[in-house]
């Protein structure tokens, strides 16, 4: 099954802390990378780096909070095991990462 589609759900954004950290410029070369930070049974904790390849430095960092949510009730609902058990397996290897994951203080699991 092609998840979240096909089964009827979406992530939503609840939250979310932005931080500019340098500014990008036409024709910089850049990249997108998630770091998980944890879950809870409805939701996930992330930062989002957005990366200046040209200059080699971080542009921007978004801290999130993200729901799980079911489309035909408009609530949130556990995640399906199969996918909490990918995010449990991202988030165990992203704690391995080689840099602190620095966040704002702002916003948590409940």
């Amino acid at each position: 099954m092609q998840w979240p589609n096909i089964a009827g759900q979406a992530v939503f954004t609840a939250e979310h802390h932005m931080t500019y950290v340098h500014e990008l410029r036409t024709g910089d070369r850049l990249s997108v990378r998630v770091r998980l930070l944890g879950r809870s049974d409805r939701a996930v904790h992330a930062l989002v780096y957005l990366l200046d390849e040209t200059h080699q430095r971080v542009s921007f960092v978004m801290e999130e909070i993200f729901l799980h949510v079911d489309l035909e009730s408009r609530k949130t609902s556990d995640w399906p095991a199969d996918v909490a058990e990918k995010i449990d397996a991202q988030i165990k290897k992203d704690a391995d990462l080689p840099f602190e994951a620095v966040t704002s203080g702002a916003m948590a699991l409940r």
